[in-house]
């Protein structure tokens, strides 16, 4: 049995409507996805069954218009509301993690600055100069290390990680603030 010319785009306007790919209206309807594609195209028609699946769905558009918007679930905020939490925590941590490198930092470059003094105050009173010249290398590398680790650049990366989340977190407050309506 065809399907009468004016249903055909029936089935557009009814994927369209509800937001459905091809596949998950054939899946609904009972056939491939190939035949909706040929049944919006005019090409094919749906067989019965379909026909009157997607009558049931069709009914459902046009009554729509006539339902209350109040029949809708109130809007959920919580996952806005957590996902802002979580902003601010992650924040936070950064913030820690900033103070942490800024305080490595200073460490790490008090260090360089003592070593020259550290040379030639411990290798030559020392008996065993060797290793001592050895464990001042040692603390030289890691100082040098660990000011790439956590240097300036890195204090820059976490500053703008930072500022992004509070960003963020301040935009969702902006949207919650608003009812959660998109701000163009």
């Amino acid at each position: 049995m065809a399907i009468s010319p004016t249903a055909e785009p029936l089935l557009l306007v009814v994927r369209t409507y509800y937001g459905l790919a091809q596949q998950e209206l054939a899946d609904f309807l009972g056939v491939s996805r190939g035949l909706v594609a040929l049944v919006e195209t005019g090409r094919r028609t749906l067989p019965p069954p379909a026909e009157v699946r997607l009558a049931l769905l069709s009914a459902h558009v046009s009554r729509e218009a006539t339902c209350p918007a109040s029949s809708l679930p109130a809007p959920a905020w919580e996952p806005l509301q957590l996902h802002q939490r979580k902003c601010l925590r992650q924040a936070q941590g950064l913030r820690q993690e900033l103070a942490q490198r800024q305080t490595q930092t200073a460490q790490y470059q008090r260090r360089l600055q003592t070593l020259p003094a550290l040379y030639q105050a411990l290798l030559p009173t020392t008996p065993d100069g060797a290793e001592t010249k050895l464990w001042l290398q040692k603390i030289e590398t890691q100082a040098r290390h660990g000011l790439v680790e956590c240097g300036p650049a890195a204090q820059a990366l976490l500053t703008v990680r930072i500022a992004a989340l509070e960003f963020e977190a301040a935009e969702v407050g902006r949207q919650l603030a608003a009812g959660a309506q998109p701000v163009a």
